[in-house]
Protein backbone atom coordinates (compact mmCIF):
# COMPACT_ATOMS: atom_id res chain seq x y z
CA UNK A 1 0.00 0.00 0.00
CA UNK A 2 1.18 3.54 -1.10
CA UNK A 3 1.98 6.05 1.62
CA UNK A 4 2.76 10.44 1.37
CA UNK A 5 0.70 12.48 -0.65
CA UNK A 6 -0.50 12.16 -3.60
CA UNK A 7 -4.29 12.79 -5.66
CA UNK A 8 -6.45 11.96 -3.15
CA UNK A 9 -4.52 13.44 -0.02
CA UNK A 10 -2.47 12.31 3.15
CA UNK A 11 -2.25 8.67 3.64
CA UNK A 12 -0.21 7.79 6.86
CA UNK A 13 2.01 4.38 6.91
CA UNK A 14 0.61 1.93 8.83
CA UNK A 15 2.35 -0.47 11.67
CA UNK A 16 3.36 -2.86 8.69
CA UNK A 17 4.51 -0.44 6.56
CA UNK A 18 7.17 0.76 9.24
CA UNK A 19 8.14 -2.40 10.16
CA UNK A 20 9.26 -2.92 6.68
CA UNK A 21 11.01 0.32 6.35
CA UNK A 22 12.87 -0.37 9.26
CA UNK A 23 14.01 -3.87 8.11
CA UNK A 24 14.79 -3.10 4.83
CA UNK A 25 17.15 -0.02 5.98
CA UNK A 26 19.05 -2.44 8.94
CA UNK A 27 19.32 -4.86 6.08
CA UNK A 28 20.69 -2.28 3.28
CA UNK A 29 23.15 -0.96 6.18
CA UNK A 30 24.28 -4.47 6.90
CA UNK A 31 24.64 -5.32 2.95
CA UNK A 32 26.55 -2.23 2.38
CA UNK A 33 29.30 -3.01 5.30
CA UNK A 34 29.51 -6.40 4.10
CA UNK A 35 27.17 -7.65 6.64
CA UNK A 36 25.00 -10.50 6.15
CA UNK A 37 21.27 -9.86 6.27
CA UNK A 38 19.47 -10.09 9.74
CA UNK A 39 17.27 -13.04 10.19
CA UNK A 40 13.65 -11.88 10.77
CA UNK A 41 11.94 -14.72 12.88
CA UNK A 42 9.32 -13.22 15.11
CA UNK A 43 11.25 -14.55 18.23
CA UNK A 44 14.16 -13.44 17.38
CA UNK A 45 15.36 -9.62 20.11
CA UNK A 46 15.81 -7.64 16.78
CA UNK A 47 12.66 -8.60 15.00
CA UNK A 48 10.55 -7.64 18.36
CA UNK A 49 12.42 -4.61 18.88
CA UNK A 50 11.59 -3.56 15.04
CA UNK A 51 7.94 -4.66 15.84
CA UNK A 52 7.50 -2.96 19.00
CA UNK A 53 8.49 0.26 17.32
CA UNK A 54 6.67 0.15 14.45
CA UNK A 55 3.92 -0.16 16.75
CA UNK A 56 4.38 2.92 18.38
CA UNK A 57 4.85 4.67 15.28
CA UNK A 58 1.84 3.34 14.13
CA UNK A 59 -0.11 4.59 16.68
CA UNK A 60 1.08 8.33 15.97
CA UNK A 61 0.72 7.95 11.85
CA UNK A 62 -2.62 7.11 12.86
CA UNK A 63 -3.01 10.38 14.98
CA UNK A 64 -1.68 12.47 12.08
CA UNK A 65 -4.36 10.64 9.77
CA UNK A 66 -6.89 11.37 12.00
CA UNK A 67 -5.76 15.14 12.56
CA UNK A 68 -5.63 15.66 8.70
CA UNK A 69 -8.71 13.96 7.78
CA UNK A 70 -10.85 16.02 10.49
CA UNK A 71 -10.51 19.01 8.20
CA UNK A 72 -12.59 18.22 5.82
CA UNK A 73 -15.92 18.56 7.57
CA UNK A 74 -17.12 15.30 6.33
CA UNK A 75 -15.22 13.23 8.20
CA UNK A 76 -14.45 15.89 11.08
CA UNK A 77 -16.31 15.02 14.29
CA UNK A 78 -16.38 16.83 17.89
CA UNK A 79 -14.35 19.74 18.74
CA UNK A 80 -12.48 19.20 15.04
CA UNK A 81 -15.92 19.75 13.69
CA UNK A 82 -16.47 22.60 16.23
CA UNK A 83 -12.88 24.17 15.01
CA UNK A 84 -14.55 24.54 11.40
CA UNK A 85 -17.69 25.51 12.24
CA UNK A 86 -15.57 28.87 14.21
CA UNK A 87 -13.75 29.17 11.23
CA UNK A 88 -16.79 29.32 9.03
CA UNK A 89 -18.55 31.66 11.49
CA UNK A 90 -21.03 28.81 12.15
CA UNK A 91 -21.14 28.11 15.84
CA UNK A 92 -22.97 25.16 17.16
CA UNK A 93 -26.21 25.13 18.35
CA UNK A 94 -26.02 25.09 22.30
CA UNK A 95 -27.87 23.13 24.53
CA UNK A 96 -30.89 24.67 25.90
CA UNK A 97 -32.87 24.15 29.31
CA UNK A 98 -36.71 22.99 28.61
CA UNK A 99 -38.92 25.73 30.08
CA UNK A 100 -42.79 25.50 31.74
CA UNK A 101 -45.13 28.11 32.77
CA UNK A 102 -46.18 27.65 36.33
CA UNK A 103 -49.03 28.94 38.22
CA UNK A 104 -48.10 30.00 42.03
CA UNK A 105 -50.26 30.01 44.89
CA UNK A 106 -50.49 31.24 48.12
CA UNK A 107 -51.26 34.35 50.41
CA UNK A 108 -52.20 37.58 48.67
CA UNK A 109 -48.71 39.40 48.28
CA UNK A 110 -46.33 36.65 49.02
CA UNK A 111 -43.32 37.78 47.21
CA UNK A 112 -41.59 34.76 45.47
CA UNK A 113 -38.05 35.83 44.54
CA UNK A 114 -36.20 34.20 41.34
CA UNK A 115 -33.79 31.42 41.42
CA UNK A 116 -36.58 29.30 43.73
CA UNK A 117 -36.59 25.43 42.69
CA UNK A 118 -39.75 23.40 41.89
CA UNK A 119 -39.73 19.76 40.85
CA UNK A 120 -41.64 17.42 38.46
CA UNK A 121 -41.61 15.81 34.97
CA UNK A 122 -38.43 14.19 33.45
CA UNK A 123 -37.01 10.87 34.57
CA UNK A 124 -38.54 9.51 37.66
CA UNK A 125 -40.61 12.55 37.79
CA UNK A 126 -37.58 14.16 39.50
CA UNK A 127 -36.63 17.09 37.17
CA UNK A 128 -36.32 20.48 38.57
CA UNK A 129 -36.91 23.75 37.61
CA UNK A 130 -36.06 27.35 39.07
CA UNK A 131 -38.65 30.86 38.79
CA UNK A 132 -37.02 33.10 36.57
CA UNK A 133 -38.33 36.52 37.61
CA UNK A 134 -39.71 38.08 41.15
CA UNK A 135 -43.45 36.75 41.33
CA UNK A 136 -46.20 38.76 43.63
CA UNK A 137 -48.78 37.21 43.95
CA UNK A 138 -51.67 38.90 43.50
CA UNK A 139 -55.82 37.59 44.67
CA UNK A 140 -53.52 34.58 45.71
CA UNK A 141 -52.17 33.37 42.51
CA UNK A 142 -49.55 34.18 40.37
CA UNK A 143 -47.67 32.77 37.00
CA UNK A 144 -43.81 32.49 36.16
CA UNK A 145 -41.61 30.55 33.44
CA UNK A 146 -39.64 28.24 34.89
CA UNK A 147 -36.58 27.10 33.63
CA UNK A 148 -34.99 23.33 33.73
CA UNK A 149 -31.73 22.85 36.00
CA UNK A 150 -30.42 20.82 33.39
CA UNK A 151 -30.09 21.38 29.43
CA UNK A 152 -31.87 18.96 27.31
CA UNK A 153 -35.19 17.87 26.20
CA UNK A 154 -36.57 17.30 29.73
CA UNK A 155 -40.22 16.63 29.12
CA UNK A 156 -43.22 17.71 32.07
CA UNK A 157 -46.56 17.09 31.18
CA UNK A 158 -49.66 19.09 32.14
CA UNK A 159 -50.02 19.05 36.12
CA UNK A 160 -46.35 17.08 36.64
CA UNK A 161 -44.77 19.93 37.65
CA UNK A 162 -46.15 19.81 41.31
CA UNK A 163 -43.74 20.38 43.91
CA UNK A 164 -42.41 22.86 45.60
CA UNK A 165 -38.24 22.12 46.90
CA UNK A 166 -37.44 25.71 48.04
CA UNK A 167 -40.31 26.88 50.38
CA UNK A 168 -40.86 30.88 50.82
CA UNK A 169 -43.43 31.69 53.41
CA UNK A 170 -46.63 32.31 51.92
CA UNK A 171 -46.12 30.23 49.30
CA UNK A 172 -48.47 27.04 49.26
CA UNK A 173 -49.00 25.16 45.35
CA UNK A 174 -47.54 25.09 42.03
CA UNK A 175 -48.47 23.49 39.06
CA UNK A 176 -48.03 23.72 35.38
CA UNK A 177 -51.77 23.10 35.00
CA UNK A 178 -52.25 25.19 31.54
CA UNK A 179 -49.83 23.44 29.27
CA UNK A 180 -46.83 20.71 28.95
CA UNK A 181 -42.94 21.87 28.75
CA UNK A 182 -41.85 23.49 25.90
CA UNK A 183 -38.60 20.77 25.71
CA UNK A 184 -35.32 22.32 25.07
CA UNK A 185 -32.21 20.42 23.23
CA UNK A 186 -28.81 18.62 24.12
CA UNK A 187 -25.65 19.63 22.13
CA UNK A 188 -26.11 19.73 18.81
CA UNK A 189 -25.29 16.65 17.16
CA UNK A 190 -22.26 16.26 14.55
CA UNK A 191 -24.83 14.90 11.90
CA UNK A 192 -26.90 18.17 12.00
CA UNK A 193 -24.26 20.60 12.53
CA UNK A 194 -22.49 19.14 9.70
CA UNK A 195 -25.72 19.77 7.33
CA UNK A 196 -25.92 23.56 8.60
CA UNK A 197 -22.23 24.12 8.06
CA UNK A 198 -23.33 23.32 4.21
CA UNK A 199 -26.16 25.10 4.09
CA UNK A 200 -24.75 28.42 5.86
CA UNK A 201 -22.20 28.73 3.04
CA UNK A 202 -25.48 29.62 0.90
CA UNK A 203 -26.17 32.85 3.31
CA UNK A 204 -23.75 34.63 1.13
CA UNK A 205 -26.39 34.87 -1.48
CA UNK A 206 -29.73 36.62 -0.72
CA UNK A 207 -32.89 35.03 -2.88
CA UNK A 208 -32.03 31.88 -3.44
CA UNK A 209 -33.95 29.03 -2.05
CA UNK A 210 -30.36 27.75 -0.43
CA UNK A 211 -29.63 31.66 0.98
CA UNK A 212 -33.18 31.50 2.71
CA UNK A 213 -33.71 27.99 3.98
CA UNK A 214 -30.48 28.45 5.63
CA UNK A 215 -31.31 31.67 7.16
CA UNK A 216 -34.44 30.67 8.49
CA UNK A 217 -32.57 27.27 9.76
CA UNK A 218 -30.10 29.93 11.38
CA UNK A 219 -33.51 30.81 13.56
CA UNK A 220 -32.55 28.79 16.95
CA UNK A 221 -36.27 28.33 17.71
CA UNK A 222 -36.17 26.50 13.67
CA UNK A 223 -35.55 22.61 13.44
CA UNK A 224 -36.14 22.32 9.61
CA UNK A 225 -36.91 24.50 7.25
CA UNK A 226 -37.49 23.57 3.33
CA UNK A 227 -37.57 26.14 0.23
CA UNK A 228 -39.54 25.10 -3.06
CA UNK A 229 -40.45 26.61 -6.43
CA UNK A 230 -42.40 26.22 -9.36
CA UNK A 231 -41.33 27.56 -12.84
CA UNK A 232 -43.95 26.30 -14.76
CA UNK A 233 -46.91 28.25 -15.94
CA UNK A 234 -49.43 25.59 -13.90
CA UNK A 235 -50.21 25.11 -10.23
CA UNK A 236 -47.82 22.36 -9.22
CA UNK A 237 -47.84 20.17 -6.48
CA UNK A 238 -43.72 20.37 -4.93
CA UNK A 239 -42.92 17.93 -2.42
CA UNK A 240 -46.08 18.18 -1.16
CA UNK A 241 -46.50 21.57 -1.40
CA UNK A 242 -49.25 23.29 -3.27
CA UNK A 243 -47.31 25.99 -5.71
CA UNK A 244 -49.52 28.36 -7.67
CA UNK A 245 -47.38 29.14 -10.99
CA UNK A 246 -43.96 31.27 -11.01
CA UNK A 247 -44.26 31.09 -7.84
CA UNK A 248 -42.29 29.75 -4.21
CA UNK A 249 -42.76 27.98 -0.86
CA UNK A 250 -41.07 27.60 2.27
CA UNK A 251 -41.74 25.54 4.74
CA UNK A 252 -41.18 25.14 8.25
CA UNK A 253 -40.68 22.88 11.44
CA UNK A 254 -41.68 22.84 14.42
CA UNK A 255 -45.38 24.27 13.70
CA UNK A 256 -45.32 25.66 17.90
CA UNK A 257 -43.77 29.01 17.14
CA UNK A 258 -44.91 31.97 19.33
CA UNK A 259 -46.90 34.80 17.82
CA UNK A 260 -43.14 36.85 18.27
CA UNK A 261 -41.35 33.91 16.78
CA UNK A 262 -44.06 34.07 13.44
CA UNK A 263 -42.97 37.72 13.21
CA UNK A 264 -39.25 37.75 13.38
CA UNK A 265 -39.64 34.73 10.80
CA UNK A 266 -42.08 36.80 8.64
CA UNK A 267 -39.54 39.90 8.43
CA UNK A 268 -37.06 37.74 7.98
CA UNK A 269 -38.45 36.08 4.73
CA UNK A 270 -39.91 39.83 3.66
CA UNK A 271 -36.13 40.83 3.90
CA UNK A 272 -34.38 38.43 1.51
CA UNK A 273 -37.78 36.84 -0.86
CA UNK A 274 -37.35 38.01 -4.19
CA UNK A 275 -39.96 40.90 -4.49
CA UNK A 276 -42.93 40.19 -6.96
CA UNK A 277 -42.47 36.81 -6.46
CA UNK A 278 -45.55 35.03 -4.51
CA UNK A 279 -44.85 33.06 -1.82
CA UNK A 280 -47.76 30.60 -1.09
CA UNK A 281 -48.64 29.10 2.62
CA UNK A 282 -51.40 28.52 4.98
CA UNK A 283 -49.95 30.56 7.49
CA UNK A 284 -49.37 34.20 7.47
CA UNK A 285 -48.18 37.25 9.33
CA UNK A 286 -48.14 40.92 8.23
CA UNK A 287 -44.71 43.15 8.24
CA UNK A 288 -44.61 46.76 8.04
CA UNK A 289 -42.70 48.39 4.97
CA UNK A 290 -40.64 51.65 5.76
CA UNK A 291 -43.24 53.77 3.54
CA UNK A 292 -46.12 53.00 6.17
CA UNK A 293 -47.64 49.72 3.50
CA UNK A 294 -48.22 46.00 5.41
CA UNK A 295 -47.14 43.05 3.02
CA UNK A 296 -48.85 39.54 3.85
CA UNK A 297 -45.70 37.10 4.30
CA UNK A 298 -47.39 33.14 3.86
CA UNK A 299 -45.16 30.14 4.67
CA UNK A 300 -46.39 26.62 5.50
CA UNK A 301 -45.73 24.03 8.86
CA UNK A 302 -44.25 20.99 8.38
CA UNK A 303 -46.24 17.98 9.15
CA UNK A 304 -44.88 15.09 11.14
CA UNK A 305 -44.02 11.11 10.42
CA UNK A 306 -44.34 9.15 13.01
CA UNK A 307 -42.06 6.38 13.22
CA UNK A 308 -41.87 3.63 15.49
CA UNK A 309 -39.27 1.61 16.54
CA UNK A 310 -38.90 -2.38 17.76
CA UNK A 311 -35.59 -3.88 18.58
CA UNK A 312 -35.33 -6.86 18.31
CA UNK A 313 -32.34 -8.51 20.61
CA UNK A 314 -29.52 -11.15 21.19
CA UNK A 315 -27.65 -10.79 24.55
CA UNK A 316 -24.38 -11.67 25.64
CA UNK A 317 -23.78 -14.19 28.10
CA UNK A 318 -25.39 -13.45 31.49
CA UNK A 319 -27.28 -10.49 30.76
CA UNK A 320 -31.11 -10.89 30.91
CA UNK A 321 -33.72 -8.36 28.80
CA UNK A 322 -34.38 -6.40 32.07
CA UNK A 323 -30.36 -5.31 32.37
CA UNK A 324 -30.57 -3.52 28.85
CA UNK A 325 -34.28 -2.63 27.82
CA UNK A 326 -34.20 0.93 29.25
CA UNK A 327 -30.93 1.49 28.48
CA UNK A 328 -31.71 0.78 24.75
CA UNK A 329 -35.03 2.63 24.71
CA UNK A 330 -33.28 6.21 25.84
CA UNK A 331 -30.82 5.23 23.55
CA UNK A 332 -33.36 5.32 20.50
CA UNK A 333 -34.79 8.68 22.02
CA UNK A 334 -31.25 9.72 21.66
CA UNK A 335 -31.10 9.26 18.65
CA UNK A 336 -34.11 10.84 17.25
CA UNK A 337 -33.31 13.88 19.56
CA UNK A 338 -30.02 14.49 17.82
CA UNK A 339 -30.04 13.31 14.34
CA UNK A 340 -33.37 13.56 13.00
CA UNK A 341 -34.13 16.43 10.88
CA UNK A 342 -37.02 17.56 7.98
CA UNK A 343 -36.69 15.32 5.33
CA UNK A 344 -34.07 12.90 6.80
CA UNK A 345 -33.85 9.67 6.35
CA UNK A 346 -34.47 6.95 9.33
CA UNK A 347 -31.89 3.82 8.62
CA UNK A 348 -32.02 1.23 10.82
CA UNK A 349 -28.29 0.21 10.67
CA UNK A 350 -27.59 4.12 12.30
CA UNK A 351 -30.15 2.73 15.42
CA UNK A 352 -28.30 -0.45 15.64
CA UNK A 353 -24.62 1.24 15.42
CA UNK A 354 -25.38 3.61 18.24
CA UNK A 355 -27.21 1.17 20.41
CA UNK A 356 -24.07 -1.89 19.99
CA UNK A 357 -22.01 1.36 20.80
CA UNK A 358 -23.80 2.48 23.85
CA UNK A 359 -25.08 -0.42 25.77
CA UNK A 360 -23.19 -3.31 27.68
CA UNK A 361 -24.46 -6.91 26.97
CA UNK A 362 -26.12 -6.49 23.92
CA UNK A 363 -24.59 -8.93 21.26
CA UNK A 364 -26.73 -8.39 18.30
CA UNK A 365 -29.63 -5.84 17.55
CA UNK A 366 -31.96 -6.07 14.45
CA UNK A 367 -34.10 -2.71 14.44
CA UNK A 368 -37.73 -2.85 12.44
CA UNK A 369 -38.85 0.50 11.65
CA UNK A 370 -42.85 1.40 10.82
CA UNK A 371 -44.02 4.38 9.37
CA UNK A 372 -47.68 3.13 9.36
CA UNK A 373 -47.14 1.74 6.02
CA UNK A 374 -45.82 -2.00 7.01
CA UNK A 375 -42.44 -2.94 8.87
CA UNK A 376 -39.11 -1.51 6.65
CA UNK A 377 -35.36 -1.31 7.51
CA UNK A 378 -35.64 2.32 6.30
CA UNK A 379 -38.07 5.30 6.06
CA UNK A 380 -37.80 8.35 4.39
CA UNK A 381 -39.72 11.30 5.38
CA UNK A 382 -41.06 13.77 2.20
CA UNK A 383 -39.27 17.13 2.42
CA UNK A 384 -41.61 18.61 4.41
CA UNK A 385 -42.55 15.55 7.20
CA UNK A 386 -40.10 15.62 10.23
CA UNK A 387 -39.43 12.38 12.25
CA UNK A 388 -40.39 12.09 15.86
CA UNK A 389 -40.40 8.82 17.60
CA UNK A 390 -43.59 6.67 17.99
CA UNK A 391 -43.97 3.75 20.02
CA UNK A 392 -40.06 2.57 20.94
CA UNK A 393 -40.01 -1.23 22.26
CA UNK A 394 -37.51 -3.97 22.85
CA UNK A 395 -38.11 -7.47 21.69
CA UNK A 396 -38.30 -10.47 22.62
Amino acid sequence: MSYGFDSTGYIAPRAADFAAIMRDAIDAALLSGGYAAVDWDSDLVLSIVVDVLADRLGDVSELTQSIHDAWSPNNATGIHLHDIGAIRGVPALAPVASTATVTLAGTTGTVIPSGKIVRGGGEDDTAQWETTENVTLVAGTGSVVVRCTETGPTEAAVGEIDEIVTPVSGWTAVANDVSAATPGRDLESDNAYRLRQASSLANRGSGTLASIQARVLALDYVQGAFCANNRTNVTATVSGLSLQPHSGAVCVYPATLTTAQEQELAELLYRHLDPGIYYNGTSTATVARTDGYEETVRWYYASTLTVNVDSTIVLEAGYVKADVEQDIIDTVVAWFAGNAALGSAIDDIDIETAVIEAVAGVRRITVTLDDGTGAAAFVEPTAVQFPILGTNTVSP
